[in-house]
């Protein structure tokens, strides 16, 4: 009996020393970091933070910029809204100035030498201009000028002896800029050039050709 429960002991002891290695593994585990370990996982956080911070510093850079740029877009389209926005209301009074025009021409026909009510009538035609020219719309040159297809409205082409090819000989409407824009085109009659002679006016000029008999 004795000897049994002696053989059993080394048995428990074993055991023991088992649990004992368990347990320092687990402490060893549980140990706090060492001074290594602890700063690579303070630089790897540095790291980290560094990155998140320059995402935001660019995001917010690409969010100023596009602020910016439609802040710029909106400011340019209020200026040119407001630059044009007589556009609509210089078109309703422009035939009223043509008519006035036709009046005056009609009445010159038949007006006698200082005729103080024809005069009244330029004058007020001559403010009409005036008012015009201080919103900054202005009358287009076309007479005797190259014809611009952006500016000038062909109604007609004619040859001329004197009036170059594609240059403007008659305006039949005046025409209106608005600032840079077109608030009506002028109409125009176009020259053709010098009317090249025909066959027989070469041959008239020349004279008569001999026929080589005898």
């Amino acid at each position: 009996m004795m000897s049994e429960q002696a053989d059993e002991k080394p048995e428990v002891n074993r055991a023991d020393e088992v649990n004992a290695e368990e347990s320092s593994a687990d402490a060893a585990q549980k140990a706090p970091p060492g001074p290594v370990e602890e700063a690579v996982e303070q630089a790897q956080l540095v790291a980290q933070l560094e990155a998140d911070l320059a995402e935001v510093q660019n995001r917010a850079l690409r969010a100023q910029a596009e602020l910016e740029n439609f802040r710029k877009r909106v400011y340019r389209q209020m200026d040119e809204d407001r630059k044009y926005a007589l556009m609509p209301f210089l078109r309703d009074l422009l035939p009223v100035l043509d008519n006035l025009q036709r009046a005056l021409e009609a009445a010159e026909k038949h007006a006698t030498a200082g005729d103080s009510l024809l005069e009244g009538v330029r004058l007020v035609q001559q403010q009409w201009r005036d008012v015009f020219e201080k919103h900054h719309c202005t009358v287009i040159d076309a007479e005797g000028t190259l014809f611009d297809p952006h500016v000038h409205e062909a109604i007609a082409q004619f040859p001329h002896p004197e009036v170059p090819a594609d240059h403007v000989i008659q305006v039949t409407q005046t025409g209106y800029l608005l600032h840079d824009r077109v608030v009506r085109p002028s109409r125009v009659v176009v020259s053709g050039g010098a009317e090249s002679p025909s066959a027989g006016e070469v041959a008239g000029e020349q004279g008569p050709v001999a026929d080589g008999t005898t």
